[in-house]
C-alpha cells in the first residue's frame, strides 16, 4: 500500500513538471509580430537593398524605396501638408512576386486577370487627419514625412513608392483576396509581410469644386 501511494506521488510530480514545461513551449521569446519584422529585415538585406537599389528602414519597420515617376512632379501638391482627397494607383505583390491586388490596367492584362467589367482607375480616397479607408502603410506614406537617406520626405502629385510592410502596416491577420475585378492570379495569406507599388496620381484640395 505504501508502495502504491509513492507511485501515484511519483506520478503526480510528473504531471506538474511536464504541464509545466508545456505551459512554457507555448510562450515564444519573442512576441509574432517581432518575428515577422525580423524576417522582413533579413529579407530585405538579402533581396532589396544592395548597391544599385536601396529601401529605407523607417521608425514603423516598413521600408520605403522610391520609384521613377511617369508623371511630372508637382511639389506644391504634397498629400501631407493639409487634408485632402486623393486618387492614387497601387499594386501588391507577395514576396514571392505574385500579384494580388491593382488597380492597373496593364498589370491585369498581363498577368492575365483582366476583366471588360473592371473600370481600370485609380482609386479615389479620403485623406484626413486620422485614417479611415486606408491600409497603415498607403496612409504612412501619404500623411506623414518619410526618411530617405536622413531626409525628411513627402509624397507629392507625382510621386511612387515602392512600400515593403508587414501585415500589421497592410493586411493583418486576415490578408486579402479581392473579388471586385482588382484581385490578381494569387491571395494574400495573413501574417505575411508585403510590397505595394504606391503612385500618387493626384492630390485634390478642393472635391466639390
Amino acid at each position: 500500500m505504501q508502495r502504491f501511494y509513492k507511485n501515484i506521488l511519483v506520478a503526480a510530480l510528473m504531471a506538474v513538471v511536464v504541464g509545466g514545461l508545456g505551459s512554457c513551449s507555448k510562450d515564444p521569446e519573442f512576441p509574432t509580430d517581432k518575428f515577422q519584422q525580423n524576417s522582413l529585415d533579413a529579407w530585405m538585406a538579402k533581396h532589396v537593398n544592395n548597391p544599385d537599389t536601396v529601401a529605407w528602414r523607417q521608425s514603423n519597420g516598413m521600408y520605403v524605396q522610391i520609384l521613377p515617376s511617369t508623371e511630372p512632379l508637382d511639389e506644391s501638391l504634397a498629400s501631407a501638408d493639409t487634408i485632402v482627397w486623393v486618387r492614387i494607383n497601387y499594386t501588391g505583390r507577395t514576396l514571392q512576386n505574385n500579384v494580388y491586388l491593382t488597380r492597373s490596367e496593364d498589370e491585369a492584362k498581363w498577368q492575365g486577370t483582366f476583366t471588360e467589367r473592371t473600370y481600370y482607375a485609380p482609386d479615389y480616397l479620403y485623406c484626413g487627419a486620422t485614417n479611415t479607408n486606408m491600409i497603415e502603410g498607403q496612409y504612412f506614406a501619404l500623411k506623414k514625412e518619410f526618411m530617405i537617406d536622413g531626409v525628411p520626405t513627402k509624397m507629392v502629385q507625382g510621386s511612387k513608392v515602392r512600400l515593403y510592410m508587414t501585415s500589421e502596416m497592410a493586411y493583418g491577420s486576415y490578408g486579402t483576396s479581392n473579388n471586385q475585378g482588382y484581385g490578381g492570379q494569387f491571395t494574400l495569406k495573413g501574417n505575411v509581410p508585403t510590397i505595394e507599388d504606391l503612385e500618387l496620381v493626384e492630390v485634390v484640395k478642393d472635391p466639390i469644386e
